[in-house]
């Protein structure tokens, strides 16, 4: 009910909003409108931008503003910069000492999120066959060098909760994960490895929280080794970690600090989209209190549109089963193959060591299958190679827009299909996709040759992902023997469950 409420006031309060009464996170307020079911045309903020003048460094270097201190008017929502607070007490109390300090807590806050929504704008609107297409290729080229610059920043591991942070903020968009892909990879490559000397948890490194275990720096660490597909050992001891420091109050801080906004909202949003076995409720209750009357979540001022949207998203992924906001691992283009666009078998061993060093993973029940091409073959032969890789691509093209699943690509003619873990229905996605494939193959190649799946389903647990693909890798033999040839829909069997 508390959750609830919180909802239906955020929601409310970005009815209300536009995405240019906050120069700062405009494409937050986008965001905010998708969820809320209100579409914005984003395309407005490329030529918002276009006016823009730019310089090489300095709080000036993007078209798009970064820092607060050279935005006017701000959104009242933010309050006057006087009332800006950090979240964390020894923060606050550190800033009192040295006033200049709050400029950096501001940078370290905005830059990362900022920069992350914006390529991950980019990186979309760049596809556009249109002048805002032009433009947002040109916005990248301009803006790149400077991204890496500051991005170089964060590799650096000078400061671990700032570092963590623009990681997590990386993971979090796709497309700047596309783009920043290195930039990601070596800041989790460095902070897992003193994680992993530390009891797992990543420790503060300036004052005033030098040597203090950081819930939150730890949480973001795991979410972005969760999207690079790294690390699989050290995100499980993390969530582990991370759910032994949650507070009565269902919220979490870090050091001896109370519950605070961005701890709980890395922590939930991590245990949330990763353990089955976390109870969500006590969590978004303590959110849900944590609004303002107004509808907005607050931490330190600047961020609070940002803030806002991401809880909403959090809590109204909390109210749906698990296998709805399961959040699949991150493909990198270095591990997809290029005639498919699917990942590799590589992708599904590492999501079995995931599963089997997540507690609530490793035991949940998960359903996958196994498929073959019948026909592929004569096909290929018959017709030519290109027009045998053209079909390939289709079907594997065809097999990714499953919904709730992911698609693999295992070799050959041969794919894995994974659900969620907890959920169910993989057998009856597969089903109607044997009726909607010979409609789509008919309708690119025609009638004259027949490439059909052979479908083999089975229910595992995540610790037992490579051993079920293996018995279905041998099973499949016998059900070529028994359907050498097949109609245009394919076969399918269930195999039942494999403990």
């Amino acid at each position: 009910m508390l959750a609830r409420a919180a909802i239906d006031r955020a929601s409310a309060t970005l009815q209300r909003c536009e995405p240019e009464d906050d120069p700062l996170f405009p494409l937050a307020i986008v965001r905010g409108h998708e969820l809320i079911g209100r579409p914005t045309d984003p395309a407005a903020l490329l030529s918002s931008w276009q006016p823009g003048v730019t310089r090489e460094t300095g709080t000036v270097r993007y078209r798009w503003a970064i820092n607060p201190r050279f935005v006017h008017p701000l959104p009242a929502w933010v309050g006057p910069a006087s009332t800006w607070r950090p979240w964390r007490p020894r923060d606050v109390a550190a800033i009192e000492d040295q006033p200049t300090r709050l400029d950096t807590s501001v940078d370290r806050l905005l830059t990362p999120i900022i920069l992350a929504d914006v390529l991950d704008f980019l990186g979309e609107a760049k596809g556009w066959q249109n002048h805002s297409g032009e433009l947002a290729r040109s916005y990248l080229d301009e803006a790149l060098p400077k991204i890496r610059r500051d991005a170089a920043v964060w590799v650096a591991e000078r400061h671990a909760w700032s570092d963590t942070w623009a990681l997590r903020a990386i993971a979090r968009r796709p497309g700047a994960l596309r783009i920043l892909h290195p930039f990601a990879l070596t800041i989790g490559d460095a902070y897992a490895a003193t994680a992993r000397q530390t009891d797992s948890f990543v420790l503060g490194t300036r004052y005033p929280m030098h040597g203090v275990p950081l819930v939150s720096a730890s949480a973001q660490l795991a979410t972005g080794l969760v999207a690079l597909g790294f690390h699989p050992k050290l995100v499980g001891a993390i969530a582990a970690g991370v759910v032994r420091n949650v507070h009565p109050d269902g919220g979490w801080g870090d050091g001896d600090g109370p519950s605070d906004l961005p701890t709980t909202l890395v922590a939930a949003d991590l245990l949330a989209t990763l353990d089955p076995g976390f109870e969500v409720g006590p969590t978004a209750d303590w959110l849900a209190r944590a609004q303002r009357g107004d509808g907005w979540w607050r931490a330190f001022g600047p961020e609070t549109a940002w803030l806002t949207v991401e809880i909403l998203g959090l809590l109204r992924a909390m109210e749906e089963p698990f296998p709805d906001r399961f959040r699949w691992p991150s493909i990198a283009l270095t591990d997809r193959d290029r005639r498919t666009g699917l990942p590799f078998y590589a992708y599904y061993a590492d999501f079995e060591r995931l599963c089997t060093e997540v507690a609530g993973l490793a035991h949940a029940p998960i359903e996958v299958a196994f498929i073959d091409l019948a026909g592929f073959g004569r096909f290929n032969n018959e017709f030519g190679m290109a027009m045998g890789d053209r079909a390939l691509t289709s079907f594997a093209q065809a097999l990714a827009r499953l919904p709730r699943s992911m698609a693999i690509r295992d070799g050959g003619d041969e794919f894995i299909v994974v659900g969620p873990p907890t959920g169910t229905g993989l057998e009856q996605r597969l089903a109607t996709f044997r009726e909607t494939w010979p409609v789509e193959f008919a309708a690119t190649f025609g009638t004259a040759g027949v490439v059909a799946p052979r479908i083999l389903t089975m229910t595992t647990t995540g610790a037992r992902l490579v051993a079920a693909r293996d018995e279905m890798g041998s099973r499949i033999a016998e059900l070529k023997r028994d359907w050498p040839s097949v109609g245009w829909s394919g076969v399918q069997v269930d195999l039942g469950t494999f403990a």
